[in-house]
């Protein structure tokens, strides 16, 4: 990708370096920016592209233009002209041009009309500006138009036209080369990135809010150095006749900081303080409902960087403001490029309207020489202005700021630590002991990263194990499709299955080229790959990473629902574990679904990856995009930061850095500032070291520098799993919202009640303000701030600087409104807050004004009559009201009575009732038809159905009448009779037609169901009011009953939308035991069943589920079925029979598995078996046989998946993972033992049992030393004196172990080692127990089923006093053994399809020089009741038949 317009601005900059100085003049602007370029593959960074300017994309790269349109666009070309016009030369391009939008594209001569439509060009040869093109232009939706010279046309969607003889023709079939940008179908809903309000009345629970107006929006900016400061102020108006709550939604831009929410009241606006959230929402909460006249806000967090704010009241025909404000470190994707400054406002069809928006930016403190801005900018001064009437943004607003040079050093922003605002009733909070805060927005040289490999390694690794959802594995193909259809020639490609391990699709499992034929293969294999096996996450990252070439360019992309099941669970032990890996891994993970867990998937990415989620198709080539653009970029791996002097530093542990990114590092200093930092890091496989000078600059940043060092350490402890109270008491200390704190202003009447302790509060905000009048003069025209002066310079009306040289101010409101002075607005408004209010208060609310409380105490609860009502309550009455006030409004009109026409029968009646509300906007209904039946007192009680639509009155008439050729062919229809209601309103300014038409048809009976407001959210929309819902209703039957409501009103139209509203009841439930109770209220919805078998977590919620879903049979009957069916096929027969007439009878399963492996149908049975591992309620046992049958078809992969699985649906259950351990190890895997070992340890840190399975795993895989270690821990926390427990079992698993070694040593005359086992041995305390005679029997399957029998001269055969079968051990001592015949026997009693392994460790005279020792393996046979049989002589041991 070639451009030249850096050097252009370098050079305006050189030309115009002196204006940064004295003087005032304004600052160099180069042309207009209109669209922002991303590259995706192939050289660049993301850059802003301006008219005129001619851009030339050698690779893939993003193309966003600011008016809303996108396009994707591949060995290209293209200008934008200062019209707007869109011109391609060659390549690829696919454009998408929104609804409400329109483009024109320029193909040489000919010129293409977008409107609403999706279209891609191909294959134009790129030459010069004009030439003609002989590519194609593929509609893929809606519909174009097109003009070259007098030729003109339409192409329609499944249509191509031929650019150079403009030829229409039909596509056969278009090769979708966007990775699915292309797909038809939902896309990806986008929420509006400005603060949008809705209203609603406080106690309609469940109903959609509407949109409030937004009037104005004040947008001030100050850049100083690196630091912007953004403050927004929105005025917005409701237009409804109601009081109304508000709903206030914002993002802010990645890694900016939240510092202020503030709200208007008598004109002026008040601020909030962090406070704990609950407390917080209990407060809010008691102040608002129906008629309450008091005025409380909250802010809560919703996510990193989404916050959600509720507002009370707004009265009706009246404004509120809201305030927020925060801090960002400009963006400087190129290091000798511009710096950035975003401010999102792309909303995308769903955006709000802004009446006038008013943008300014202070660059007087930028160290800027020239600027470059859309939307109309204008540059006076060292001010950028922007002012717009009646907009709708479709994009983010950028400004780009060039400096003649970069400084030699890099800024080391030093701010001390100012308290924030908090309860007033608290008081000040300390800060005796508080530091001075140091952030270094550190970025590492280019020339770090070396030279940028010419092709990608990417290893995809799709998540197919066993909890992962059908729609979720196509999900993550769709993924693995969309990366894969991007790479070159130069890139190498795997995709992977995983679950426990990584396994290879198509014969495909290392690195290859990504052709069409050998993706193709790949992909198919992986749409049939079955769901199996538990989740290594850990495991399969560090083997994906050692498929990676370390001396290329390469990234491991993890695909799945990020929830681990077996090995590391949690991030810090999986960021351990990709430390201790012997290169460095880049990892990228896409969580799939509303479930996946993306939190997790972000802390292990962090830095030198991303972390995304994908719920839908069009969102899955979206992520492929931002991974690809992500991935190109060189990365240093195992960066840390070391600063001498400084204390309390973030980040403490290493992290990835990708090229162009800044590295935050934040610390706290007392001293002097330090003059440099030390950086360490690993870049293509070499480590390097670099020192970076830096400069202190000191600010008052308004709390930045405090709440980013507060964010540091909040993401510590939500990492290390931190408690509630620890975040909160973090969150109010700092002033920084978390999931458990949120930004509160109290009402008037709360701050009424606390006298003088709240003029504190207000102190904070309005000297400050008196502070700015005094300093700055402000034009009347828009809000403005304090210009910030360069040393020695003035800046407006200021007085000359006198702070030092690198002293930088930064006001604490940027955004003044004209105010009373400062002793009313400490005095004057409290006493009026004091004083008697009207009965009409400030918000137009009717009603006497609440009294102020004579105590600090909170408002009173609302009355029981003001209580919330139901949804269906409240929908009824807004019924009620819609119709009330459709009725009479155009009674001058004159029309009444009956009418008929097409057929039918109507009656229209225009109402002449007055109507003193105005209707509320935003409030209609539509209809939609439905083929629900009804019995004849339904149908004669259904109300009249309601609809608003945008038709004339003509053509509602028309329509109702039978003049819609769809409605005639209904009126014209034969057969039953059926009564249907048809209802239109048409609204006209403040007058509304209410007409009902009658028709009678012979049909079946049809109702038209009403939609509500809601349907036509956004799915984050309706959920909110979902689960408002859910949380007013109290039983199971009720959720029921409201997600029958929901579908009835048109807002589950999808899947996923019913998917969201049932995940919704589960959480609502809380407990499996009340999920359980609405999967029954559901109707045994499969869904809910799966889902809930999906949260089990412990024993308890095992048992109560397997209880619901698992069924029971009768044990007798069942045995005579199968007592009568004798053996062979009959038997076979029967068990199918039975299975069918008991399918939740998993027992009945299991024996049909085993009957059919015995009798050779093997695929019937390996059917079955899926069967079984794809049902949760499968239980470890019957997963054990499955996975032993597979071993015993010599199918280790497939066993080792199935025992898998044995923990996916209970990852916290200890019994499952603890079986899982011993299961590997009795099949040799001890490595895998050792790691769910050590799961099972963080599960029941308390249970000493663990370490004596540790060490049985650690000598399985050979590290004897560390088994006896183990052991030796146990024995040593043990009662010394005692003869039994977990130390007396320590003691004989090493006696068996010193036995293995002693012996292993006499068989290699080793006597040097057989000495110091010896000495060890005496130092182990093994020796205080020794026997004459010990015979031990030792194992290691969970299902052996092996016993110890023994008996002695003078005592019949007996079971030994040591048994600790759980433990896999048991043994006999004879402390003096007798003369005479001992016989030992091991027994397996029952019958077994398994094939298990004992060991049986004989020692005489333990400890001694006469020692012996003789160890025998076993073998026991699958079949009934075997048994091994020995007889002891003195020292002699002999085999005997049983």
């Amino acid at each position: 990708m070639r451009r030249d317009i850096w050097r252009r601005f370098v050079a305006v900059g050189a030309l115009s370096l002196w204006a940064i100085a004295c003087g005032g003049d304004d600052l160099a602007t180069e042309v207009e920016a209109v669209a922002t370029l991303q590259p995706v593959r192939g050289e660049g960074a993301l850059a802003r592209v301006g008219t005129g300017e001619r851009t030339e994309v050698a690779g893939l790269a993003r193309l966003s233009l600011d008016v809303g349109s996108h396009a994707l666009l591949s060995g290209t070309a293209f200008t934008i002209s200062a019209d707007g016009e869109l011109a391609i030369e060659g390549g690829r391009a696919f454009v998408e041009v929104p609804a409400g939008d329109a483009l024109t594209i320029a193909l040489g001569e000919a010129r293409l009309f977008v409107r609403d439509a999706a279209i891609s060009i191909e294959d134009g040869p790129l030459g010069s500006a004009g030439s003609a093109a002989d590519g194609r232009a593929h509609v893929l939706r809606g519909e174009i138009s097109y003009r070259s010279g007098e030729s003109r046309g339409r192409v329609r969607a499944g249509e191509h036209l031929t650019i150079a003889d403009l030829r229409v023709a039909s596509d056969v079939l278009w090769e979708d080369w966007t990775g699915g940008l292309a797909r038809t179908g939902p896309g990806v809903e986008d929420e509006s990135a400005i603060g949008a309000l809705t209203g609603r009345i406080p106690d309609e629970v469940g109903l959609a809010r509407w949109p409030l107006v937004v009037r104005r929006m004040d947008v001030n900016v100050r850049v100083v150095g690196d630091l912007a400061i953004t403050e927004i102020e929105q005025e917005y108006f409701n237009p409804a006749s109601e009081v109304v709550e508000g709903l206030y939604r914002l993002r802010v831009p990645e890694g900016a900081v939240l510092q202020r929410f503030a709200v208007d009241r008598d004109g002026r606006l008040v601020d909030g303080y962090v406070r704990e959230k609950q407390q917080a929402e209990a407060a809010y909460e008691a102040q608002v409902y129906r008629g309450s006249t008091l005025d409380p806000a909250l802010l809560e967090w919703i996510a990193p960087g989404e916050y959600q704010a509720r507002i009370y009241p707004i009265a009706p025909g009246a404004t509120r403001k809201i305030a927020v404000r925060w801090a960002s470190w400009l963006e400087r994707p190129a290091a000798d490029g511009p710096a950035l400054y975003r401010l999102p406002l792309s909303g995308g069809d769903e955006g709000p309207r802004i009446q006038e928006l008013a943008f300014q930016a202070d660059l007087a403190q930028a160290e800027v020489t020239s600027v470059r801005a859309g939307l109309g900018a204008e540059v006076e001064g060292h001010v950028v202005r922007i002012r717009r009437s009646d907009f709708v943004p479709r994009a983010d607003l950028f400004i780009e700021l060039v400096r003649a040079e970069q400084p030699a050093a890099t800024n080391a922003w030093r701010a001390s630590h100012v308290a924030p605002a908090r309860d007033p009733r608290q008081g000040a909070m300390p800060d005796e002991d508080e530091l001075d805060y140091l952030y270094v927005p550190l970025r590492l040289p280019d020339s770090v990263f070396g030279e940028v490999s010419a092709g990608l390694d990417l290893v995809i690794v799709v998540d197919v194990s066993a909890g992962t959802e059908p729609a979720a594995l196509e999900l993550g193909r769709s993924v693995a499709e969309s990366l894969a259809v991007h790479l070159g020639e130069n890139d190498r490609v795997a995709v992977l299955a995983s679950d426990v391990a990584l396994r290879p699709l198509a014969g495909e499992g290392t690195l290859g080229p990504a052709t069409r034929a050998r993706m193709d293969g790949v992909l198919d294999a992986l749409a049939r790959e079955p769901a199996g096996g538990a989740t290594d996450l850990g495991a399969v990252l560090a083997r994906a990473a050692a498929l990676l070439d370390p001396s290329r360019h390469g990234a491991v992309v993890y695909v799945g629902d990020g929830a681990p099941t077996v090995g590391e669970l949690g991030a810090d032990a999986l960021l351990e574990q990709l430390a201790r890996l012997p290169h460095p891994v880049r990892a990228y993970g896409v969580a799939l679904g509303q479930e996946g867990n993306l939190d997790l998937l972000d802390a292990i990415t962090r830095g030198g990856g991303l972390a995304l989620r994908v719920e839908g198709r069009a969102a899955a080539a979206e992520a492929a995009l931002k991974i690809l653009a992500h991935a190109r970029l060189p990365s240093a791996q195992r960066v840390t930061v070391t600063i001498d002097g400084v204390e309390q530093i973030f980040p403490r542990s290493a992290v990835d850095v990708v090229r162009g990114a800044v590295l935050s590092v934040v610390g706290r200093v007392e001293g002097a500032t330090p003059s440099e930092l030390v950086v360490k890091a690993t870049v293509g496989g070499r480590e390097i070291e670099e020192r970076v000078a830096l400069r202190e600059r000191r600010v008052s940043d308004e709390g930045d520098l405090r709440l980013r060092w507060a964010g540091e350490r909040l993401r510590q402890l939500l990492l290390s799993g931190g408690q509630r109270e620890e975040i909160a008491d973090l969150g109010v200390r700092y002033g920084l919202i978390t999931p458990y704190t949120s930004f509160y202003v109290p009402s008037a009447a709360e701050l009424a009640s606390l006298g003088p302790a709240a003029q504190e509060l207000y102190r904070d905000v309005h000297e400050l303000r008196a502070l700015r009048r005094d300093r700055v003069s402000v034009p009347a025209l828009a809000p403005s701030f304090a210009m910030l002066t360069l040393p020695g310079c003035r800046g407006m009306d200021a007085e000359p600087a006198s702070a030092p040289e690198e002293s930088v101010a930064v006001s604490s409101q940027l955004a003044p409104t004209p105010e009373p002075e400062m002793a009313e607005e400490e005095s004057g408004y409290m006493a009026r807050a004091q004083s008697d209010a009207p009965a009409q208060n400030r918000y137009a609310i009717e009603g006497a004004a609440a009294a102020e409380p004579a105590e600090p105490t909170m408002p009173a609860a609302p009355p029981a009559a003001a209580a919330p009502t139901t949804t269906a309550e409240a929908m009824a009455r807004e019924q009620a009201r819609t119709e009330a006030s459709s009725s009479g409004a155009l009674g001058s009109l004159g029309l009444r009575g009956p009418g008929s026409g097409g057929g039918g029968s109507g009656e229209g009646r225009f109402g002449n009732e007055d109507a003193e509300e105005r209707p509320r906007p935003m409030r209609s209904r539509r209809a939609t038809s439905t083929s629900t039946p009804m019995d004849e007192s339904e149908r004669d009680s259904a109300p009249d159905n309601s609809v608003a639509t945008g038709a004339s009155i003509d053509d509602l008439l028309q329509r109702a009448l039978g003049g819609d050729g769809v409605m005639a062919g209904v009126l014209g229809g034969s057969g039953s009779t059926r009564d249907a209601d048809r209802t239109g309103a048409v609204g006209i300014g403040r007058t509304s037609l209410d007409l009902r038409v009658r028709i009678t048809t012979d049909a079946t009976t049809h109702v038209r169901r009403r939609c509500s407001d809601a349907a036509d959210l956004l799915l984050d929309g309706r959920r909110e009011l979902w689960r408002e819902r859910l949380q007013n209703a109290g039983t199971p039957y009720e959720w029921a009953r409201l997600y029958r409501e929901a579908n009835q009103q048109c807002e589950l139209p999808r899947w996923r939308d019913r998917q969201a509203f049932l995940e919704l009841v589960l959480a609502r439930a809380g407990s499996i035991e009340r999920m359980v109770d609405a999967w029954r209220a559901f109707g045994n919805d499969d869904y809910l069943r799966r889902a809930i078998l999906r949260r089990v977590r412990t024993p308890d919620d095992l048992r109560l589920v397997r209880g619901a879903f698992g069924g029971r049979g009768d044990d007798a009957l069942i045995a005579q079925v199968l007592g009568r069916a004798g053996e062979g096929e009959a038997k076979i027969r029967a068990l199918r029979q039975l299975v069918r007439q008991m399918p939740f009878r998993l027992e009945l399963k299991k024996q049909l598995l085993e009957e059919l492996e015995a009798q050779g149908k093997i695929a019937e049975a390996k059917r079955l078996a899926q069967q079984l591992r794809n049902d949760p309620l499968t239980d470890a046992g019957i997963r054990t046989a499955i996975g032993e049958m597979y071993l015993r078809l010599e199918d280790e992969t497939e066993a080792r998946r199935v025992f898998g699985e044995i923990v996916e649906f209970a990852p916290e259950d200890a019994f499952a993972r603890r079986r899982l351990g011993d299961l590997y190890r009795a099949y040799g895997w001890h490595e895998d033992a050792y790691r769910q070992y050590l799961t099972l340890a963080a599960l029941t840190p308390d249970d000493p049992t663990v370490s004596l399975l540790l060490a049985q795993a650690a000598a399985g895989a050979g590290r004897i030393d560390e088994a006896l270690r183990l052991e030796q821990g146990v024995i040593a926390a043990s009662d010394p004196s005692g003869t039994a427990g977990l130390g007396r079992v320590a003691l004989l698993w090493s006696s068996v172990r010193y036995a293995e070694l002693k012996q292993a040593a006499r068989e290699a005359n080793d006597a040097e080692k057989l000495a110091a086992l010896d000495q060890r041995l005496r130092r182990s305390g093994v020796l205080r127990e020794a026997s004459g005679l010990r015979a031990t029997l030792v194992w290691s399957h969970p299902d052996a089923g092996v016993a110890l029998w023994a008996s002695h001269p003078r005592l019949p055969m007996t079971r030994p006093q040591d048994l600790a079968p759980e433990l896999g051990l048991e043994s006999f001592d004879v402390p003096e053994p007798e003369d005479g015949t001992y016989r030992l026997e091991v027994r397996r009693r029952g019958e077994f399809r398994t094939a298990v392994d004992a060991k049986l460790v004989l020692v005489w005279r333990e400890g001694t020089p006469e020692e012996q020792v003789r160890i025998v393996t076993l073998r026991f046979e699958p079949g009934k009741d075997r048994l091994h049989a020995f007889t002891i002589v003195g020292d002699a041991l002999t085999e005997v038949t049983p």
